[in-house]
């Protein structure tokens, strides 16, 4: 009961169905960005190596056609490429320096590392662990990791020999730097991913709360009005009823009540069949729907009532009238005929101030005396029919 209770509210199934995707959408968040993170850093981390070749070949070719000589071997050209290095812009965090097949650095931005000897810097590459001049003794172009033989951190290197140098220039770059740029990218991936996640979740809650309030509309509607006819049924009377009798006691100026069912009803079931029958309460309540909206109610089977709140008595007996004139009711047969249903209807009045506790027992007993009246007076006149003379009853 607990349980049940508590799903009926409302908030607490918003909170529910809100927390559940948040959960899933934090737990499946994590995976995502881990693995994003992941591909991100090594998509950028594979981009930043392919940029550094570039920038290696670019300035070996710059080099090959501007050095004094086509060389980089004399002072001259050392001196020539010295300069060009120092001066070239390559990425944020990375740097560019000469080296000869013996790993000897030729041309470097910092002046002090000209002459050192990298040789033995291992690189490791899709070829495996090399040491730097034995890759470049290869004479090929090279993408890797290697160890900086000043700071011994591991840098990007990139290295493009070139035969007329015969030397290699190659490009350094800090991992760390690519690794931010990923951080960044995965930061706004997050704030994104949430932002999106953030307007899905307040949709929800309000599309949860939107269908749960018409969930309950109609819930509500349900309970208090009858399926066949769409009128309210005994339990919207009762509520009516109470309110009316709230403002009786205030002093309203009269309640009424009018009961109406129809004549020979179960006869019209097995005669005819059910389905006739529903239509003729289909169309009973129809018309009272018309007469008095709101405030008809079905109480069951073919009983009828309408609730007239503030009415005085003269009030109700013309509504009374109103409601006996929709009678004979025309009811559309199976076979494609028409069958007039007759009715009869009673009511009882409470002037304002006076308690209307017997109201619908007073219509009730209205409705089956007009009903008795009905039938006695068709019955004296089917025995004066049946007592004439032949001719007089011809005449009749």
């Amino acid at each position: 009961m607990q349980w049940s209770a508590a799903l009926a509210n409302k908030r607490v199934l918003q909170v529910a169905i809100v927390g559940s995707l948040l959960l899933i959408s934090a737990i499946g968040e994590w995976q995502l960005t881990s693995r994003s993170w992941s591909l991100m850093r090594r998509a950028l981390l594979a981009q930043a190596l392919g940029h550094d070749a570039a920038a290696a070949a670019m300035l070996a070719n710059v080099l090959e056609e501007t050095a004094p000589g086509g060389s980089v071997q004399s002072g001259e050209g050392q001196r020539y490429a010295e300069r060009l290095i120092e001066h070239l812009e390559v990425a944020p965090g990375a740097q560019a320096f000469l080296i000869d097949r013996r790993g000897t650095v030729l041309a470097h931005p910092v002046a002090a590392f000209v002459g050192a000897g990298w040789g033995a810097m291992a690189v490791r590459s899709s070829r495996g662990t090399l040491a730097l001049a034995a890759a470049l003794a290869q004479r090929e172009a090279l993408r890797g990791w290697a160890v900086d033989p000043v700071t011994g951190q591991t840098r990007l290197i990139a290295a493009h020999w070139s035969p007329p140098l015969d030397a290699a220039v190659c490009v350094t770059q800090d991992p760390e730097s690519v690794i931010k740029r990923t951080q960044a990218l995965s930061a706004f991936f997050l704030r994104t991913t949430f932002l999106l996640w953030a307007g899905l979740l307040v949709a929800v809650w309000f599309i949860v709360g939107t269908l749960v309030d018409r969930y309950e509309s109609r819930i509500a509607v349900l309970a208090r009005s009858d399926s066949l006819t769409g009128l309210g049924n005994r339990r919207r009377l009762d509520e009516v009823m109470a309110r009316a009798a709230a403002l009786q006691k205030s002093g309203g100026r009269g309640l009424a009540a009018i009961a109406v069912d129809l004549d020979d009803f179960k006869p019209i079931n097995d005669r005819f069949g059910h389905a006739v029958g529903d239509r003729a309460l289909q169309a009973l309540a129809e018309a009272l729907a018309r007469l008095a909206p709101g405030m008809a109610f079905r109480l069951g089977g073919d009983e009828f009532l309408i609730l007239l709140a503030g009415a005085s008595e003269a009030e109700a007996e013309v509504a009374l009238q109103r409601v006996r004139s929709v009678f004979p009711l025309q009811v559309r047969c199976d076979d494609g005929g028409e069958l007039a249903v007759e009715g009869s209807a009673g009511f009882a009045h409470v002037a304002g101030g006076e308690s209307p506790a017997s109201l619908l027992a007073d219509a009730d007993r209205a409705l089956y005396l007009h009903k008795s009246v009905r039938k006695n007076r068709r019955r004296r006149a089917g025995d004066l029919v049946a007592a004439a003379p032949p001719a007089l009853a011809m005449e009749r």
